[in-house]
């Protein structure tokens, strides 16, 4: 009986610790989370979107959307989180890329596509262990036109910029590797005349911008090795980047206070 009572904290610690792992993986459903979609760059043709219910009937790079997830719950919470702000968002659903099959892409027509459909078929749903059970618009217009014909543009070296909460860059240092950047860019004659009216003036386009995002949760890692994380580009409309990095290695350290 002694030997019963004496395991009797632990049999509950265990369960508790069972019951949270558990919880955490039933499923959820979570409504009214803000993305936005776009298409992805195809070297052939230029893709607008256009919410057929919208009072503008304009065409553009991109359009927002309003979903309804559903999966694990510490993947539906991480999600909503975002969306509420108590943590960074993550960038790839605030821009969320949609890749169409070139051979389903016909110049100079327009199409329909299902919202859920479309949502579900990107990278970061694939991959992110929820899916998209409901949207707002349901359908997304396509226009598809043939791209015009591009120019390369090789660009000063430039510095990766670091964003991310005030706090994490209060407490760490940052350290980046490669610090500098060397990338190409492409798009219209029209496109890059103002890349470079903004070169010939300085030594950078304010416009074009590398950013590394870092988040509430980052820290240096134990063993203080280097993480890899994805760049995040900002670039002038019609222009995109055709040769350069698509993701840097950084760690963080400890910043000492005098």
């Amino acid at each position: 009986m002694l030997d019963r009572l004496k395991s009797l904290p632990l049999t509950i610690i265990l369960t508790i610790l069972i019951w949270m792992y558990a919880e955490s993986q039933f499923t959820a459903t979570q409504e009214g989370l803000q993305a936005s979609i776009g298409v992805g760059a195809t070297s052939a043709f230029t893709v607008d979107l256009q919410d057929p219910g919208a009072s503008d009937k304009t065409y553009h790079k991109t359009i927002p959307v309003r979903i309804t997830v559903e999966g694990a719950k510490a993947q539906v919470d991480r999600l909503y989180q975002q969306a509420i702000g108590v943590i960074a968002p993550d960038p790839d659903f605030s821009n969320i890329v949609y890749d169409p099959k070139p051979e389903d892409l016909h110049p100079g027509t327009d199409g329909t596509l299902d919202t859920v459909a479309m949502l579900n078929q990107t990278a970061y749903f694939r991959r992110s262990g929820v899916r998209v059970v409901a949207a707002v618009p349901a359908r997304v217009r396509l226009q598809v036109s043939a791209r015009q014909k591009e120019e390369l543009l090789g660009l000063p070296e430039m510095a990766v910029e670091i964003s991310g909460p005030p706090a994490v860059l209060r407490a760490f240092d940052v350290i980046v590797d490669p610090r500098a950047l060397h990338i190409t860019v492409a798009g219209s004659a029209e496109s890059l005349a103002s890349v470079k009216a903004a070169l010939a003036n300085g030594p950078t386009d304010p416009r074009i911008r590398a950013v590394l995002d870092l988040y509430a949760q980052d820290r240096p890692t134990e063993s203080g090795t280097l993480q890899r994380r994805a760049l995040r580009y900002t670039l002038p409309e019609g222009v995109r980047v055709t040769d350069g990095p698509t993701e840097v290695q950084f760690k963080l350290e400890k910043r000492l206070v005098p």
